[in-house]
């Protein structure tokens, strides 16, 4: 009987031995993160008090609740674009599960706007794990309309002294205002504004425009003045385009002299390359009378008779006049993506009188092409003269395509209107792989503008002028 009691704890002691050992070598399995993305519920931007329409530079606000299943938030982001740019941005720190977002904020109003636009208003919450991020872009029912605000009746330079002239409207012009006083005492910068307080200061509450990374903006107190460039100290008049945002006058003008332009590579022209910055003044000389009658409208927008303001980005530029039909040109042909895009095909021409398509599938001289104005990060636009039949392409370079540097296929793109233009694309009846822009139902010859948003992969047209 001991023998066996013995025994048996001898078995025991040996089992517990084992067990221990087991229980000291498993191993201590870390404990998993449960996976989650934050959501979004009721986000809207509105008017301050529920508006569902506002004017630009009108107070807007945005509200948002965020939730997370299992993982604290750590941070919200707002990004509001007008005209492909974004114009409004807001990062917020969050923390526990649970987050109510009430942001108010004026709408900023933008250089070339138009309106009524909806904003793309794009949202983002991340938490603090792996793959714990959400972004979307608000629907248009839950965004608010912008307009463009009134054009005031007077505007107001106001300088570093704090001296105010008034800028008058320039008659016969929608958006110009010009000021009609003397400007001998102005200071060495200013900032234009729309309203003025009681005692003859700025008032932030109405528009106002100041700098901002060298390109003239609506700011608010902490935003910079426009500084004055005089070589001669004298300051005649101030000039400003409230649609284009373009000033004149604050400094002298560049001079375009007919005398200066060499001989072209290209026969029939002669050329001019210079440095040009968006908003500098030009004035033209040995031209004639207009230079408004020679130039491309959307590289230089009319000032006077002989003189324009650049509306391009900063960059080097060559000018090429062509001796047959006066028009004058304006290319870099080193140019490539992403700081241009080139047109070529068949329909189109300069967009001024006597409107005549002279392109042809071809890189050899100017009137072959189309040299596009980069309006903002990724989209690129340009105003010509097209023709009915038409059938042309963007190019990321000044050539035909390479590996490098493709052409650019259109029916890889959403093209609108359809009626307008639309992308030569396959069907059962026809198809030979070329992906031209080719004329809708709709299409007559004219003017138009158009867009390549290559962000949103988009091609636009729209008429031009009147």
């Amino acid at each position: 009987m001991k023998s066996s009691i013995k025994s048996i704890l001898i078995v025991l002691g040996t089992l517990l031995l084992f067990s221990c050992e087991e229980k000291i070598n498993e191993p201590e399995w870390p404990e998993w993160a449960n996976i989650s993305q934050p959501k979004f519920e009721n986000a809207k931007l509105t008017g301050l008090n529920e508006e569902t329409s506002i004017k630009a530079n009108d107070l807007f606000r945005f509200t948002a609740k965020i939730t997370d299943v299992y993982n604290d938030l750590t941070s919200f982001n707002i990004s509001i674009s007008m005209n492909n740019k974004i114009v409004f941005q807001k990062d917020v720190q969050l923390s526990g599960k649970e987050a109510n977002i009430d942001l108010q904020a004026h709408m900023p109003f933008v250089a070339n706007f138009n309106g009524p636009v909806y904003p793309v208003v794009t949202i983002k919450a991340v938490n603090n794990e792996v793959s714990g991020t959400t972004e979307i872009v608000l629907p248009e029912a839950s965004i608010v309309e912008v307009s463009r605000p009134v054009t005031p009746s007077k505007l107001y330079a106001v300088d570093n002294l704090g001296h105010v002239f008034e800028l008058s409207p320039i008659e016969g012009k929608e958006y110009d205002f010009i000021t009609t006083v003397d400007l001998s005492a102005i200071g060495q910068s200013f900032k234009i504004a729309s309203k003025l307080t009681n005692d003859n200061k700025i008032d932030y509450n109405g528009i106002v425009w100041g700098m901002k990374d060298n390109e003239i903006v609506t700011v608010d107190e902490t935003g910079s003045a426009i500084a004055i460039n005089s070589s001669d100290g004298v300051v005649k008049i101030i000039a400003f385009n409230i649609y284009t945002f373009l000033i004149s006058g604050a400094a002298p003008a560049t001079i375009i002299d007919k005398a200066a332009f060499t001989e072209s590579a290209y026969a029939g022209y002669k050329e001019l390359t210079l440095s040009l910055s968006r908003g500098e003044e030009l004035e033209f000389i040995g031209f004639g009378k207009n230079i408004s009658d020679i130039l491309r409208p959307d590289f230089f927008v009319n000032t006077a008779e002989n003189k324009t303001n650049f509306d391009g980005y900063t960059a080097e530029y060559t000018l090429l006049h062509n001796e047959t039909n006066g028009f004058i040109y304006i290319e870099n042909k080193t140019m490539v993506l992403p700081d241009a895009l080139w047109i070529d095909g068949s329909g189109i021409g300069f967009p001024l009188p006597p409107y005549i398509a002279t392109s042809g599938w071809s890189w050899s001289k100017p009137t072959d092409y189309v040299f596009c104005k980069k309006t903002a990060e990724g989209v690129f636009s340009a105003v010509i003269y097209i023709s009915n039949g038409f059938g042309f392409k963007f190019f990321t370079r000044r050539g035909w395509e390479s590996p490098e540097y493709p052409e650019y296929k259109a029916h890889n793109f959403t093209v609108t209107p359809s009626e307008l233009i639309q992308s030569h694309k396959w069907t059962e009846e026809t198809w030979d792989g070329n992906g031209d822009l080719v004329p809708g139902p709709a299409f007559v010859s004219g003017v138009y503008k158009i867009e390549m948003n290559l962000n949103a992969n988009t091609i636009t047209l729209e008429p031009f002028g009147n």
